[in-house]
């Protein structure tokens, strides 16, 4: 399957607000990035642990996240498992997916540039995002956000952004700038003291 012309939301939640988003959403995580010794869903569980290390990293001035949890696959409906050799099993998305990976960020002049790595990059929660576009095997195009699960999740994930979330704004050469990057209610507080952006707070 070959999908395309991405939605993204990119945002800085606390883990209790990360737990919220993961009861309401009510899915299966996967990683599809590497070869795994079980052929089950990574474990919700493990993955806020893994989450509120990376966030109680971040306050610290640490951050390297989980690549694993980070770099995962969200789905309603179990994804293709193959067997890749004795004990080792892959996941692979036959289906349109909301894909999570670690979010970064870079000011270049002054505007906020995601993904971009480098010396300079702010690590900044995580990033979900679903295609608009996917083609088939047979080589038919379809629109999958409104007419799938997975697509009606990330609609679902869209909206629990907007209520539970607000744009961030920094301070950039004196003048006070609002981005589309999300920060969680709950991070109002720490954030200020975050190294990496109390610089423009």
């Amino acid at each position: 399957m070959q999908v395309a012309k991405w939605l993204r939301v990119q945002a800085l939640l606390s883990t209790d607000e990360m737990k919220a988003l993961f009861e309401m959403l009510n899915c299966g995580i996967y990683n599809v990035s590497s070869v795994q010794t079980d052929d089950q869903p990574l474990s919700g569980a493990l993955f806020l642990d893994a989450y509120d290390a990376y966030i109680s990293g971040l306050q610290r001035g640490d951050v390297l996240p989980d690549k694993v949890y980070f770099n995962a696959a969200l789905s309603k409906e179990p994804l293709l498992l193959k067997q890749v050799g004795e004990g080792r099993y892959l996941f692979r998305a036959d289906r349109p997916v909301i894909q999570l990976q670690h979010h970064t960020f870079a000011m270049i002049g002054s505007k906020c540039q995601s993904m971009v790595l480098g010396k300079e990059s702010v690590s900044w929660g995580l990033q979900f995002s679903f295609p608009q576009i996917a083609m088939d095997a047979d080589g038919i195009c379809h629109k999958p956000l409104r007419t799938t699960e997975n697509g009606k999740m990330f609609l679902e994930l869209q909206k629990w952004m907007r209520t539970q979330t607000t744009p961030t704004s920094f301070v950039i050469n004196g003048e006070k700038k609002t981005f589309p990057i999300r920060l969680g209610k709950m991070c109002s507080e720490w954030i200020k003291c975050y190294p990496q952006t109390k610089a423009w707070i």
